[in-house]
This record gives structure tokens, C-alpha cells and sequence, in this order.
């Protein structure tokens, strides 16, 4: 057991003991998260390209994306002002989300582990919602 020990030192005294029997995750696991979360982004992506001051609706979008003829407007509003936003918004997103994880990685934050729940997370998380809200 000793080995499986992780001696923390000064920084903040005591020991954190490593899972024994910690599973390694599933490659099936792995490739549904994958698959949902790019579902999930072409979904944010095409309902970005939907909402906005101009109304378009759901066919008129995918005319614009896919169709040989469509209308020059809608063409204008489609890829001239909101894709282009779309996609800075999802580069940000991303930048957020690795420049985050950098974070924490290097102040090694105790309580970024990816598998534990805290009480302390439900009162971050009612104030985030406010905050975006």
C-alpha cells in the first residue's frame, strides 16, 4: 500500500491513497461520450445559426446549407453573420474549456477531481446559473 501512496509534503501535509482496483475506462464508454458530445455540438451549432433578430426557420437553414439554389438573403444572414459567429463562439468555448483544465492541472486543485461530488459545487453552481442568467 505504501507504493500506491502519494506523499503531498509541505504544501499541504498529509497523504492521498490511490484506488487499488480502479477500472480504466471502457473504450465503449469513451466513444459514446465522443459521439454524444459531437451530436451535442451540431445541435448548438445549428440552433445558433437558427435563433437571432431575422427569423429563419429550421428548413430555411438547412436550404441555405445544403441546397444548390438558396435564397441570396438568407444566405447573407446564414454565412455572413451567424456562422461566423457560431464558430467564434465554439473556438471560445473550447479555449475555455483547455485553458481551464490547464488551471487546474497546475495549482493542482484538490477539488477538480473529475470523479468526486462536493456539496461546496451545489452553491458554485446556483450562483454560475444566476451570474449567466
Amino acid at each position: 500500500m505504501s507504493e500506491q501512496e502519494i506523499h503531498v509534503g509541505e504544501r499541504g501535509g498529509g497523504t492521498i491513497a490511490a484506488e487499488l482496483n480502479a477500472a480504466p475506462p471502457r473504450p465503449q464508454r469513451i466513444v459514446l461520450t465522443l459521439v454524444a458530445g459531437f451530436i451535442l455540438l451540431i445541435l448548438g451549432l445549428f440552433l445558433s445559426l437558427i435563433t437571432g433578430i431575422f427569423p429563419i426557420s429550421y428548413a430555411e437553414v438547412w436550404e441555405v446549407l445544403f441546397s444548390s439554389n438558396p435564397n441570396p438573403m438568407l444566405v447573407e444572414v446564414v454565412y455572413h453573420t451567424r456562422m461566423p459567429f457560431a464558430l467564434d463562439m465554439l473556438l471560445l468555448g473550447g479555449c475555455l474549456a483547455v485553458s481551464g483544465t490547464l488551471l487546474q492541472l497546475r495549482t493542482a486543485n484538490r477539488f477538480a477531481f473529475p470523479k468526486q461530488l462536493s456539496p461546496l459545487y451545489i452553491p458554485f453552481a446556483i450562483v454560475l446559473t444566476a451570474v449567466t442568467v
